[in-house]
């Protein structure tokens, strides 16, 4: 399904930005600095959910995943624990 697949090369993508890191090791390094929400999304996609799936898992829709995602990555930038190209 094309879904899918755009929605794995973007997560792909987005864990490439962690430079290689585990999920483990980058929620270490930024959990203080998420929300209790932001922590369940980030352990439900990066587990190799699609945003779809987490957004059902957690009785929430796509979009507000995705977000959620986006806020991640620049909290997670700002502490330096991703690469700042992308």
């Amino acid at each position: 399904d094309r879904i899918a697949k755009r929605q794995e090369f973007k997560r792909a993508q987005v864990l490439d930005s962690f430079g290689g890191l585990s999920a483990d090791e980058i929620l270490k390094r930024i959990e203080t600095s998420l929300s209790d929400y932001e922590k369940q999304v980030f352990k439900e996609y990066f587990s190799d959910r699609s945003a779809r799936e987490t957004a059902l898992l957690l009785g929430t829709d796509e979009k507000s995943v995705n977000n959620a995602v986006y806020r991640i990555r620049q909290k997670a930038k700002s502490l330096g624990a991703v690469k700042n190209d992308m």
